[in-house]
């Protein structure tokens, strides 16, 4: 058993690191003699930080002390903030190397107006990303994950991310654990894969399709004076929708020539305004890997002037559950409600 006594007094504690940051911009064009493809242009932006802290768990600072805890002698470390407030420095030398390497893609292509050609960017790849660090304080594993990222929009609708890791050291079959040897020394290759994710963004709305249609209309050379009481695309009327889709896939490998694991999952969300006061939306996706809908939901929205009225209803699986919230919209008195509702812990 340890007795801990406390001591009274006053004692100031302090942190303190060293950092210094390197970063250039890169330049690479590459001309085409296609009267469609003009140039395409890659900038790399590399990035090198190096972080020193000294350990300030040493003795010599007088944070941290050593204690007996048992008739065996067995030493122990203990903080002397660590009963304060804020605690105090922590243990550990930091002395790192960062580095980062990101990439982004562009094309300068020729496209038909109304006056003639012009020429235009166009995005082809947003940002890819290399990052990593390396240790020098640590007695083994110095070199990090290497973490690859990437971010691209498609056809203006579709947001897709990506991330992977690579491992540079080898997988132990036989204990199940890396080990302290480089993947290159053993088979030549950099690192070694081990987990992705993949994800997919999509967004569609009543005003982002009335804006599509009108941007391949001849411009209105009218004013909105002439044009009277036109509905703009803006408007909150009736038949306003919007619709969200989510696509997620995560893979995962243990070690080369290990068969992958995949986790998918398609999700939606959308509502729609059917009056200018009553709104309908649902929530719901698909499990790939167990083979099964999602957490589902149906909600109904009442706009009763100074109240509201809302239905929320699960009707199906764990969270099967529903509920009515009648409450009056102002924010100070939204407390005051009235609600029927059944839980998803009362199917029990």
């Amino acid at each position: 058993m340890v007795k801990t006594d406390t001591v009274n007094g006053f004692a100031a504690g302090y942190d303190a690191n060293f950092t210094a940051a390197v970063s250039t911009k890169l330049f690479m064009d590459y001309m085409f003699k296609s009267k469609r493809l003009k140039q395409i242009r890659h900038l790399l932006i590399p990035t090198v930080t190096y972080m020193y802290r000294p350990d300030f768990g040493e003795e010599q600072y007088g944070f941290w002390k050593q204690v007996t805890v048992d008739t065996l002698g067995t030493k122990q470390y203990y903080s002397i903030f660590q009963n304060s407030m804020f605690g105090g420095p922590q243990q550990g030398e930091q002395n790192t190397l960062n580095f980062n390497l990101n990439n982004n893609i562009e094309a300068k292509v020729r496209q038909k107006t109304d006056t003639g050609y012009t020429y235009v960017k166009k995005t082809i790849l947003q940002n890819l990303s290399v990052s990593g660090f390396y240790n020098f304080a640590a007695d083994s594993f110095n070199l990090s994950n290497i973490n690859v990222s990437a971010r691209n929009k498609l056809f203006k609708f579709f947001d897709l991310v990506g991330n992977a890791v690579f491992n540079p050291y080898v997988y132990d079959t036989l204990y199940k654990r890396d080990v302290a040897r480089y993947q290159y020394n053993e088979t030549g290759q950099l690192a070694r894969f081990t987990s992705a994710n993949v994800a997919v963004n999509a967004s569609f709305s009543s005003n982002l399709v009335q804006a599509a249609k009108n941007a391949r209309k001849p411009p209105n050379m009218t004013n909105g004076a002439e044009r009277g009481a036109e509905k703009t695309i803006a408007d909150d009327g009736p038949m306003q929708w919007s619709l969200n889709i989510f696509y997620n896939m995560n893979i995962t490998q243990a070690y080369i020539g290990a068969k992958p694991k995949y986790v998918q999952s398609l999700n939606f969300s959308g509502d729609i305004n059917v009056t200018k006061y009553w709104k309908i939306g649902a929530t719901s996706g698909y499990d790939f890997t167990n083979k099964q809908l999602s957490y589902t939901s149906v909600n109904l929205y009442r706009d009763l002037k100074c109240w509201e009225a809302r239905i929320d209803w699960v009707p199906f699986g764990f969270r099967k559950s529903y509920s009515l919230t009648i409450n009056l919209k102002t924010s100070m008195l939204s407390d005051l409600k009235i609600p029927r509702q059944r839980q998803w812990f009362d199917n029990f």
